[in-house]
Order: C-alpha cells, then sequence, then structure tokens
C-alpha cells in the first residue's frame, strides 16, 4: 500500500516544497503593501472576517493550496538547465548534417563528444550495445559506421527515455521506482534550488547583501539535481541494453541501419 501511495507523494512533494519558497519570496516583495486589519477596507476586511469565521486550520489549507498551485506553475525538470547545452547541440549536429560530413561526428567536437543527459559509463554501455548490434547484421561494416551509428543511437534514446520510463513500469517495478526516485530527487533539488536562489536575492534587496551567500548553495543543489537526473537515465539505459524494454525509437532507428547494411551486402554480393 505505501509503494502504491509513494508516486503520488513525490508527484506533490517538488510543487509544494517550492511553491512554499516562492510564496515567502512574494510575500517580502508585495507584503508591505496588504493593509494590517485594523486598517484594512472593503474586500480586504472581508478577506479578515473569512478567516475569523472559518480559523487558521482554512487559512493554512488555502496557504497550502496556493503554494501547490504556484509549485506546479514554475516547476521545472533539472535537465531543463542543460537546455543552453541541448541547443547548443543541436545547432552543431545540424551543420553537420546539412554539410553531409558524417566523418566530422569522429572529431574532437567537445560539445559533440559530452553527454549531458547521461554519464560517461552509460555512454560507453550504450555504444558497445550499439556496436554488437550492428556487428551482428554487418561485421565487415560495424567498425566503419560505429562512429555514426553510435553517436546518433545516443542522441535518439536521450529524446524518448520518458517512453522508457512508462514501458519499464508495467516490466520492473522496482527498477521503475528506483529510477523515478531519482527522479523525483533531482527535480526536488533543482527546484528548490532555483526557488532559493530567488528567495536569496529577495532577502538580500529586504535585509542584507550576506543572504547572497545563499547562490552557491543553490548553485550546489542544481548541479546535485542534474547528476541524480543523469543517474536515473542511467538506470534506463541499463534497462534499454539488457533489453529488458525497448525504445521504440531506439529500435526503429537500428532497424533501418540493419536494413541498410543487408542491402549493401547484397548490392556488393551481386557486384
Amino acid at each position: 500500500m505505501i509503494a502504491s501511495l509513494l508516486p503520488g507523494i513525490r508527484e506533490i512533494r517538488t510543487p509544494l516544497v517550492t511553491g512554499y519558497i516562492w510564496l515567502i519570496s512574494l510575500w517580502l516583495i508585495a507584503g508591505s503593501a496588504i493593509p494590517g486589519r485594523g486598517q484594512a477596507q472593503g474586500k480586504i476586511r472581508q478577506i479578515y472576517s473569512f478567516t475569523d469565521f472559518f480559523g487558521k486550520s482554512a487559512i493554512l489549507a488555502a496557504i497550502t493550496f496556493a503554494a501547490y498551485l504556484l509549485g506546479t506553475l514554475l516547476e521545472v525538470k533539472a535537465v531543463s538547465a542543460l537546455s543552453p547545452i541541448l541547443w547548443i547541440r543541436r545547432e552543431v549536429q545540424r551543420d553537420i548534417y546539412g554539410r553531409q560530413a558524417w566523418e566530422e561526428l569522429t572529431q574532437p567536437h567537445r560539445i559533440l563528444k559530452f553527454r549531458p543527459l547521461l554519464t560517461k559509463p552509460a555512454s560507453k554501455t550504450l555504444e558497445r550495445y550499439v556496436h554488437n548490434r550492428v556487428q551482428g547484421t554487418a561485421p565487415e561494416n560495424a567498425e566503419k559506421w560505429f562512429g555514426k551509428e553510435s553517436f546518433r543511437a545516443q542522441e535518439i534514446l536521450a529524446t524518448d527515455l520518458d517512453q522508457v520510463r512508462t514501458r519499464l513500469f508495467a516490466v520492473n517495478t522496482d527498477l521503475y521506482g528506483e529510477s523515478d526516485r531519482k527522479a523525483s530527487e533531482s527535480d526536488v533539488r533543482a527546484n528548490v534550488a532555483l526557488a532559493g536562489a530567488f528567495l536569496s536575492v529577495v532577502l538580500s534587496l529586504n535585509f542584507s547583501l550576506w543572504w547572497l551567500l545563499l547562490l552557491p548553495v543553490s548553485a550546489i543543489l542544481l548541479v546535485r539535481g542534474i547528476s541524480l537526473a543523469r543517474q536515473a537515465n542511467d538506470m534506463l539505459v541499463q534497462a534499454v541494453v539488457t533489453e529488458l524494454v525497448k525504445s521504440p525509437a531506439l529500435e526503429q532507428y537500428l532497424e533501418g541501419v540493419e536494413r541498410q547494411y543487408r542491402e549493401e551486402a547484397a548490392s556488393q554480393e551481386t557486384n
């Protein structure tokens, strides 16, 4: 029963925690503009009467709901912090693909070599898996095409990780739960980091510049959040390479590669 409740708790935890932080920041910014009970008039006075009638429990519930709603609206994924890097990578790839210079993929483009969504061991594991798949189909061409196909396979799988996680839930709930836990923890850290950074700026403007010392703490939380997101993705890669689940996009791509190699081998035999 507890295991079935955990995914729901993880869903509300991030927006609720960060929503409270955003509400505190907004209160520090605009709280002084709200008149007190003695000076309140019109609608503001009616709100005070409303709170007197329903009591503190109702006030807390309303604030909690407002925090959850605000946190939901402002919630981001931990990997979204990598968006600038991913955008640059897409631009570089588009330039390479446009010139059809596949050999450039094996050149030392650092932005292409860096796998922002996976750790280095997971990236190497995926390379070996793709290599073995290609080698089983066309051993004479495996080394020739290894660089291009392994690169493209990693890019394709990175865009299909959500689909892999959904399929993993139906196959292995324990592994899914561990991956989901890491992904949830990463989102908590990333969102708390962003909300905390904004709060530190607000506190520094209202009280003391010493509050800016919280910014490095937020940066550390963000880095750790991204690290946990990559670990969660690594578990999905392991599920794919052990063929516990399949990635629809990756399978479609590899089947196309295998079909291309068979056609090339058949044409060479004919000639």
